[in-house]
């Protein structure tokens, strides 16, 4: 466990997915809050560094992402689509089966 998870009292998961999210991605996510499914999501899952997630926590990822799509959006409403988060997002979402 990193000096960070125990002082600010994150658990630390395992899983077979990751995201690892630096300070200006949790500014962005901060940024955008609650305003879409996913960036609600994000912002109360997801910490600076490595964020390793669980199965049911990566699949509660997905359904929020898909639920922003209703409608034939574009995933991750609110973020550049050639941004570095956007590309980390995606590789996470897709990533999950």
């Amino acid at each position: 466990m990193s000096d960070q998870s125990q002082d600010f009292g994150l658990e630390m998961e395992s899983g077979p997915y990751s995201i690892t999210l630096d300070c200006a991605d949790m500014y962005t996510i901060g940024y955008i809050g609650y305003r879409y499914n996913w960036s609600e999501w994000a912002y109360r899952n997801l910490h600076e560094g490595e964020n390793r997630l669980a199965e049911h926590k990566a699949w509660a990822f997905k359904e929020a992402v898909e639920a922003d799509m209703d409608g034939d959006y574009s995933p991750f409403p609110l973020l550049d689509s050639r941004s570095e988060l956007y590309t980390k997002l995606c590789d996470l979402w897709e990533s999950i089966v």
